[in-house]
């Protein structure tokens, strides 16, 4: 009995400095060798056979959140990246820099729709359907870079006037009170909501 128990304790361990020191397991590899071929189903699929067989192996998570990346899968992506950190604070510099660059991403893809909708508002003739479908592209890309760092200002103020365009002030007010309650002197939203009162 107690020999059981030492053997059951050495190899816990040993899984653990396994899994805690980087070496990869052979689901890893493969799944790493199909995402450098760009099959993700592949991937995914040996990464979630290293999760059932290695719950606490924090590179499959994190490596499903490449994956979910690369799909466009962003709430998955998250939520694997979360469960990777939840295990280990191996890969946080890894994920916060794949966090900052789809952030970056999204939030001037929708600084350039937004552009693109003043422009638009100057000219004489406004198609009006148009604005309102590059509007909702705004919307969608500043609540997706909001998803990547939820701690910025920058998309709620772009959020917050795109709503405003829309007519949705309900939606707009509540963005700026927020911003206030973080930045009690945000010069747009002490602005904005001055007007709006």
């Amino acid at each position: 009995m107690k020999k059981s128990l030492i053997v059951i304790t050495v190899f816990s361990l040993f899984l653990a400095v396994f899994l805690m020191f980087g070496c990869e397991t052979s689901y890893v590899k493969g799944a790493k060798l199909y995402i450098g071929q760009n099959n993700f189903e592949k991937a995914r699929e040996n990464l979630e056979k290293n999760i059932k067989e290695y719950p606490s192996d924090p590179t499959a998570y994190y490596w499903l959140g490449i994956v979910d990346g690369q799909e466009r899968k962003w709430d998955d992506m998250i939520e694997h990246f979360d469960q990777c950190l939840a295990i280990s604070k191996t890969f946080s510099g890894k994920i916060a820099d794949i966090k900052k660059q789809y952030y970056n991403d999204f939030y001037s893809q929708g600084i350039n729709k937004y552009n693109d909708v003043v422009k638009l508002l100057k000219e004489k003739e406004v198609d009006e359907n148009e604005i309102k479908s590059i509007l909702n592209k705004v919307i969608a890309t500043q609540e997706m870079a909001l998803k990547m760092d939820p701690t910025s200002e920058k998309p709620s103020e772009i959020l917050s006037r795109a709503f405003l365009l829309l007519g949705e002030q309900d939606k707009a007010k509540e963005l700026f009170e927020r911003l206030l309650t973080e930045n009690p002197n945000h010069a747009s939203a002490l602005s904005v909501l001055g007007n709006m009162y």
